[in-house]
């Protein structure tokens, strides 16, 4: 007959759980539930920009420096 005995720990690689604590002396099997928390809810990329601090060059600067990239390529 067995008993079971819950112990804590962390995922630490695709193979390898890390235990908080030591597992009992005579434990010689382990049965593993992993917790995977829910993904959270996808953003449309418009609202992820909408949400961006403003920035801090003028159209002029941005405008010289395509301008800029735009000549060092050449014919």
């Amino acid at each position: 007959m067995s008993r079971t005995v819950v112990l804590r720990g962390h995922v630490v690689g695709p193979k390898a759980v890390a235990l908080d604590s030591p597992a009992p002396p005579n434990a010689d099997e382990a049965e593993v539930r992993v917790s995977v928390p829910d993904a959270p809810a996808s953003r449309k990329l418009s609202e992820i920009l909408r949400d961006l601090p403003p920035g801090t060059r003028s159209a002029a600067d941005i405008e010289a420096q395509i301008e800029e990239e735009r000549s060092s390529w050449g014919e």
